[in-house]
């Protein structure tokens, strides 16, 4: 069987540009949509929700809570994509996590023990802090950016690109390891890798997300690593007529097709269920399905 994390980032509307939480309304239908189809997913949250909208959590209890940092803040290298998002120091970013914990675990009534970066953006630093926490792991790494990693592996404290020691464990993004140009009119730019993600899926459709993961399995396989998957989707991709369509500032790639995000997720669901014998697994049981 292989392992597939489907996993949601729950967060405020298209941060950074709005503050508002509208996606949230429709977390219920999402896991209606995961029960039917028999699926545990991790959900990562920032602790602002857990504060201020703990009633979501009566919809996640079969499902494995994350942290997403604080109030979406940057938990690593700005570069220069994210425009005037403030970069913290060490001390601010363990003051947002300690907190960021405590308000899911109040809220959720769970440990927390998985760990998302905003904009997946991550340093060694980071991942030191989250160790010193207690995290068991870490998912923010992002293969298309570094050509590796396509395992589950055990990063090196002065280099998270690398193995090494750490007790933490780095969960990597699943992204199609073959570069092309992919072009669409609403990206700004033409991108090289194609993402496993729900943007991609409203951008491209199910069969390209398919042949996307065939990629990913192939590389895997000539590797001798063991498969698996991890596919991501924001929160608030899932509204039918999202507001910030109407702002200028918003890239158009972020709201397009979005009234067709829920009816697309269940076809490429049953579709992979099809051609794969796969388990929909948390990112704990995937970990213990790998044998890490």
């Amino acid at each position: 069987m292989i392992p597939v994390l489907m996993t949601v980032d729950t967060e405020q509307d298209v941060a950074p540009y709005f503050a508002s939480h509208e996606g949230l309304n429709y977390i219920p239908s999402l896991t209606a949509l995961f029960e039917r189809e028999k699926i545990q997913a991790t959900f990562f949250v920032t602790g602002e929700i857990g504060e201020k909208h703990p009633e979501v959590f009566e919809h996640l209890e079969d499902h494995e809570i994350g942290c997403h940092g604080l109030h979406h803040e940057l938990y690593g290298r700005k570069t220069p994509w994210l425009g005037k998002v403030h970069e913290l120091s060490l001390g601010e970013r363990k003051d947002c996590l300690v907190k960021a914990t405590h308000l899911l675990e109040r809220a959720s009534h769970t440990e927390v023990k998985g760990f998302r970066a905003p904009y997946f953006q991550i340093d060694e630093a980071t991942l030191t802090i989250l160790e010193e926490l207690g995290y068991g792991y870490d998912s923010s790494l992002y293969t298309y950016r570094y050509g590796w990693p396509f395992a589950v592996y055990h990063p090196a404290s002065d280099d998270r690109l690398a193995r090494g020691s750490m007790r933490l464990v780095e969960i990597p993004v699943s992204c199609d390891p073959f570069a092309d140009e992919i072009g669409h009119p609403t990206l700004p730019s033409s991108r090289r890798h194609f993402r496993l993600n729900l943007t991609f899926l409203r951008l491209f459709g199910v069969d390209a997300c398919i042949k996307a993961m065939e990629n990913i399995k192939t590389f895997q396989d000539f590797l001798h690593l063991p498969p698996f998957f991890v596919f991501w989707m924001h929160s608030w991709e899932l509204h039918p007529d999202p507001p910030w369509k109407n702002d200028p500032s918003v890239p158009a790639y972020l709201y397009w097709n979005c009234d067709t995000s829920f009816s697309l997720l269940e076809s490429f669901i049953k579709e992979i269920k099809k051609r794969w014998k796969i388990c929909f697994l948390t990112a704990p049981g995937a970990l213990r399905e790998m044998r890490i």
